[in-house]
C-alpha cells in the first residue's frame, strides 16, 4: 500500500510540473511569430554557431574613414553611414555582389505590361528588431502600411532633398512633396496621402507610377528606402529624427559607446532564418569603429581593426603601389586588397557670387591638375573632367582669394591641401574655413556624388570647373571569408561573412 501511495504522489508531482506554467496568471500571452521558430532577439552570446556546428564566436571590427553621422537612413550622407544602414535597416529589395537586384522585405512583385504598376508581396515573417520603442518591447512584423509611412516622411521640408528625388516618378508623390516644402502653413496643404502608394492588406503593396521609371527597383534597393517602424521616429521635435535604429535587417542596433564605436549584434529573428542552411548572418557581432587613417592603419597592424571598406588617400599610400596593387613593401602581412570596379567622385564647383567667376576660373587653370591628384595617389584619384576656357572669358590679371568650405571627407581634404602648396607658390591667397556651407564671398565648393543606381545622372552644373575620380579600394586581414564590394562604394553586405581562426588555418 505505501508503495501505490507513492506512485500516486509521483504521478501528481510529475502532472503538476507539466502544468505549472501555465498557471501563472501574471505572465503575457505568447506570441507566435509565424514561420520562424527562433527568438527574434540580438545574439552577444559567446556560444555561436560555426559551419561545423562547433562553439565559436565570430567579431569583426571595422574601421571607417568617415563619422557614421546618423541613425536616420534619410540622413546618411557618407558612404561610412550608408554602410551602418544597411546592416541594421532593410528595403523591399536589395543589391546583391553582382550588383543584381534581389528580393529582401517583398519575397517576389510583380510588374504590369505599361511598367506603370508594382504589386510587391511582403513576407510574412519580417519582423523588426526588439526595442524600446515598442510598448512591449517586442519587434513588430513589418508591413505595407510602413513603406506608405517612410514615403510620406520622405517627402517632408526637413528631410534632405537625395532620398525624395529618386521617387517623383510615383504618381502623386510630387504634389505631396511640394505642398510640404512650399506651404508653410499645415492648415493650407490639402494632400494627406500619396496617391500613387497604395497597401491593399498588411502583405501588399502597390506603387502606381505616372511615368515609366527603368531604375525603380535600384532606387528601392538604396539605402533611402528601407524600412522602419513609425515608433522609431521621435516626435517630439519639430525636426522628427531617428535616434535609436530600429529595422528588420540582419544585425541589431546593441549599443553606442562613444562618438565613434557603434556596436551591432546578430539579430536571430532575421527572416532568412527560415530553411536557411547555416544561420544568416553568421557573424554574432560587429563594431563599427571611425578611426583617423593613421589610427587605422595602427589598428590593423595590432588587430584592433580587421575590414577597412573604404581606403582614404593616406592609408592609399601606405599599402597601394602606383599600379594599384597591394605594396610588397607594406610593413602589415596577412591582408587583402579589394579593388571595385566604379569610382565616387569629388566636384569642384565655381560658388563665387560676386561676379568674378572667370577669374577664379584662370586661378583654378593656372594649376597642374594632374600633378595635383598624382601627387595624392596616382591609382586612387585622376582627373575625369575639366572645364575649358571660353573667348568670352574677359581677360584679366589680378589674383583672387579663393575660399572653401570645410569638409570631412579626407578626399576633398587633401584635394584642397595640394590646392594649397600649389596657390601658395603663385602668391595666391586660398584656405579651406571652419563653416560646411557656402556664403556669398565663397569662390569654391567641393562635393562628391555617390550614385546609388548604375548611370545615375547629375544634373549638369555650369559653375562646375573639375571633377575628379576616386577609385574604390577596401582592405580586410585575410581571416575574414566571404567578404565582397559590388559596383558601389557603399554597399556592404556581411550576411555570410565568416571568422577563420588561427586552427583552421592548420
Amino acid at each position: 500500500m505505501a508503495i501505490k501511495n507513492k506512485i500516486i504522489q509521483l504521478l501528481l508531482l510529475t502532472v503538476s510540473l507539466l502544468f505549472l506554467p501555465y498557471c501563472k496568471s501574471s505572465e503575457p500571452p505568447l506570441t507566435v511569430i509565424e514561420g520562424d521558430p527562433q527568438a527574434a532577439s540580438a545574439d552577444t552570446s559567446v556560444a555561436g554557431e560555426n559551419e561545423k556546428g562547433g562553439a565559436s564566436f565570430m567579431q569583426i571590427s571595422i574601421g571607417e574613414i568617415h563619422p557614421i553621422k546618423s541613425m536616420d537612413p534619410l540622413f546618411a550622407t557618407n558612404t561610412s553611414t550608408k554602410r551602418f544602414v544597411q546592416q541594421v535597416y532593410e528595403g523591399l529589395v536589395r543589391y546583391n555582389a553582382e550588383g543584381d537586384i534581389v528580393p529582401a522585405i517583398a519575397s517576389e512583385w510583380m510588374v504590369s505590361d505599361d511598367s506603370l504598376t508594382y504589386r510587391f508581396h511582403l513576407r510574412k515573417n519580417a519582423y523588426y528588431h526588439d526595442s524600446e520603442v515598442f510598448a512591449a518591447g517586442t519587434g513588430q512584423r513589418v508591413v505595407s502600411d510602413d513603406f506608405r509611412f517612410i514615403f510620406q516622411r520622405m517627402a517632408k521640408s526637413y528631410i534632405p532633398p537625395t532620398a525624395p528625388h529618386l521617387f517623383m516618378s510615383i504618381e502623386g508623390f510630387e504634389p505631396y512633396y511640394q505642398e510640404q516644402h512650399r506651404l508653410f502653413n499645415p492648415d493650407d496643404r490639402k494632400l494627406t496621402d500619396i496617391s500613387g502608394i497604395e497597401t491593399p492588406s498588411d502583405t501588399t503593396l502597390v506603387l502606381r507610377l505616372r511615368e515609366k521609371d527603368p531604375h525603380l527597383l535600384q532606387k528601392l534597393a538604396s539605402p533611402y528606402a528601407v524600412a522602419y517602424p513609425r515608433q522609431a521616429v521621435n516626435n517630439t521635435d519639430k525636426v522628427q529624427r531617428i535616434t535609436r535604429a530600429v529595422g528588420s535587417g540582419p544585425f541589431q542596433f546593441s549599443q553606442q559607446k562613444s562618438d565613434s564605436l557603434i556596436i551591432l549584434a546578430r539579430f536571430n529573428g532575421y527572416w532568412a532564418n527560415r530553411n536557411a542552411p547555416t544561420r544568416t548572418p553568421r557573424l554574432n557581432r560587429i563594431d563599427f569603429k571611425h578611426r583617423s587613417e593613421k589610427q587605422l592603419y595602427r589598428g590593423l597592424s595590432n588587430g584592433e581593426i580587421d575590414l577597412i571598406p573604404e581606403l582614404g588617400p593616406s592609408l592609399m599610400q601606405q599599402v597601394i603601389d602606383t599600379s594599384g596593387q597591394l605594396d610588397a613593401g607594406n610593413k602589415i602581412s596577412g591582408l587583402d586588397l579589394y579593388k571595385g570596379s566604379k569610382f565616387t567622385y569629388r566636384l569642384l564647383y565655381n560658388k563665387n557670387f560676386t561676379g568674378t567667376q572667370p577669374a577664379v576660373q584662370r586661378e583654378i587653370h593656372k594649376l597642374d591638375l594632374e600633378q595635383l591628384t598624382s601627387n595624392i595617389h596616382p591609382a586612387g584619384i585622376k582627373i575625369q573632367y575639366k572645364r575649358k576656357l571660353t573667348m568670352a572669358d574677359p581677360a584679366s590679371t589680378r589674383t583672387t582669394a579663393l575660399e572653401i568650405p570645410y569638409s570631412d571627407d579626407p578626399f576633398i581634404r587633401a584635394i584642397g591641401q595640394q590646392m594649397k602648396e600649389s596657390f601658395e607658390r603663385q602668391s595666391v591667397n586660398f584656405r579651406m574655413n571652419d563653416l560646411r556651407v557656402p556664403l556669398s564671398t565663397t569662390s569654391l565648393v567641393a562635393d562628391q556624388q555617390m550614385p546609388v543606381y548604375p548611370h545615375q545622372q547629375t544634373p549638369a552644373d555650369s559653375l562646375t570647373l573639375v571633377r575628379f575620380k576616386v577609385q574604390h579600394y577596401a582592405l580586410s586581414k585575410n581571416s575574414i571569408r566571404q567578404f565582397q564590394i559590388n559596383d558601389f562604394p557603399w554597399w556592404l553586405n556581411l550576411r555570410q561573412v565568416t571568422v577563420q581562426t588561427p586552427d583552421e588555418n592548420l
